[in-house]
Parts: C-alpha cells; structure tokens; sequence
C-alpha cells in the first residue's frame, strides 16, 4: 500500500496517529490530495504555508493502520486498528469506489469526504520512496533552462 503524508518541514513525521493520504489510483489521488491541501491551509490563507512538502511511504502489509473516509462509510468497517493486510477486500473496494464515484461525479469535496489513513505505529525511514515541494503540484510550465546568448 503507498500513501502520501503531507507536511510542513523537510522530514516527515510518521509515527503513531499520523495522517496519510491514501493512494488507490493516481488519477483520483492527485484530486485528493489538492483538496486535503486546500482544506489545511484554510485557516492560513496564504497557499502553502502549512503545507510546503508530500511524501510517498510505502506502507508493509502487517502493519497498522486505520482507514477511513466519510460516515457514510464509516459504518462499513469499525475505527480500530489493523494490519492492512488484514482489512477486508471488500471494505477497500468500497472505499476506492466511492472516491472514484466523487471524483467523476465532479462534486466539491468537503473535509468529511476525503479518505484518510491513521498510522497505528511508527515506519522506518527506509518506508519512504520520495519527498517533494507542493508547488510541483501546481506548476503547469515545465522548467526550461535559460540558453546563455
């Protein structure tokens, strides 16, 4: 399972009861992950300035965790933790549809809708594929070099 931890420093925290952003496909969590960010910075008013950086962590398979979305879902599978390997098959699909049926459906996304992924323990550092800038997410140029004349 990949997810993505959205943070403010350079070094993300990923311990026990950290926030993730669940990763089903990449296509509806790109649109996820905007929305968590937009709805964090609320409060700042500034773009960016509570959210500066996202990581992908690998997640293992025995480890703990707690996934959630809305609550309408959230009478489908109770708020304890569990391994992610142990959590039902048909409790994730349910979940993945239902973003996706958001997603297409093209309805503005509140805080209760957004899917989220609680960390039960602490993950090593070696969990971690990348760690990148925010703005990345919303630059539409490409970078071009400057040619010297």
């Amino acid at each position: 399972m990949q997810a993505i931890k959205l943070h403010q420093k350079p070094t993300p925290y990923l311990g026990t009861d950290s926030y993730l952003v669940p990763v089903f496909d990449w296509r509806t969590s790109k649109m996820i992950v905007r929305r968590w960010i937009s709805h964090l910075e609320q409060d700042g008013g500034q773009k960016n300035k509570h959210v500066q950086y996202i990581t992908l962590v690998k997640i293992p398979d025995e480890h703990l965790v707690s996934l959630s979305v809305s609550p309408a879902l959230k009478g489908f599978y109770s708020q304890s933790y569990a391994a992610w390997s142990s959590i039902d098959l048909e409790y994730k699909k349910q979940v993945c549809q239902w973003i996706e049926h958001l997603v297409q459906s093209g309805v503005s996304l509140e805080r209760y809708d957004l899917p989220e992924l609680v960390l039960g323990g602490s993950l090593t550092p070696k969990c971690i594929k990348w760690t990148k800038r925010t703005r990345l997410l919303y630059s539409n140029k490409k970078y071009q070099r400057q040619q010297n004349p």
